[in-house]
């Protein structure tokens, strides 16, 4: 049997070895200090071969790093942001999206800053106000800085969808009914029975 090497002092990753601990069986076992503030023991060839490098800290941190975007995509609730810039995507290169037809199939895109970081968009557009929603100012341009907003619902009565330059069809805004027309209507419908009266 070679001759001990005696880790304690040395430093692996974020790991200090403090001491050595009691063996486990055969093995030699060392106490770390991790740089979070946690303590684990561990054998000689977890720290110099198997490649260790803190108590599990380090591999959480990545985890929630992998499921997380500036916490906007915590769990399964994403933020309305994050769902907005989820959806502007979609619209745009998928085509099995339901809008793709307004958006890609038309050859809009989306901002070269945006397409792949999130956290460039929420710094252009900023957070949403209550019942707010992605929009852009001119529906035949990309989406991009001077052409996104977030509109409120009191905005959407000057903002309805129309038809574009491109020819694409959107839904018009419903007209109203003048006060000339909304009293007319009774008297058309008494007129109809009257002849159907008339005739019977």
């Amino acid at each position: 049997m070679g001759s001990l090497t005696d880790l304690t002092g040395r430093r692996f990753g974020r790991l200090h070895v403090v001491r050595r601990a009691p063996n486990q069986g055969r093995r030699v076992m060392w106490l770390c200090q991790c740089t979070c503030g946690h303590r684990k023991t561990l054998a000689t060839d977890y720290l110099t071969s198997k490649g260790y490098r803190s108590c599990g800290c380090l591999r959480n941190e990545f985890t929630r790093k992998r499921s997380t975007t500036h916490g906007d995509t915590i769990g399964r609730h994403p933020t309305k942001e994050y769902r907005a810039w989820s959806h502007m995507k979609g619209r745009c290169y998928n085509p099995t999206d339901p809008r793709y037809g307004s958006c890609g199939g038309r050859g809009i895109t989306v901002y070269a800053a945006w397409r792949k970081d999130f956290a460039a968009f929420l710094r252009d557009v900023g957070r949403s106000p209550p019942n707010g929603m992605l929009k852009r100012r001119d529906i035949d341009r990309d989406y991009a800085p001077d052409n996104c907003f977030w509109e409120i619902p009191s905005q959407s009565v000057s903002h309805r969808w129309r038809k574009s330059s491109a020819g694409a069809r959107f839904r018009p805004a419903k007209r109203p009914r003048s006060s000339i027309e909304t009293i007319a209507a009774p008297a058309r419908a008494g007129a109809r029975k009257e002849r159907c009266r008339a005739n019977g």
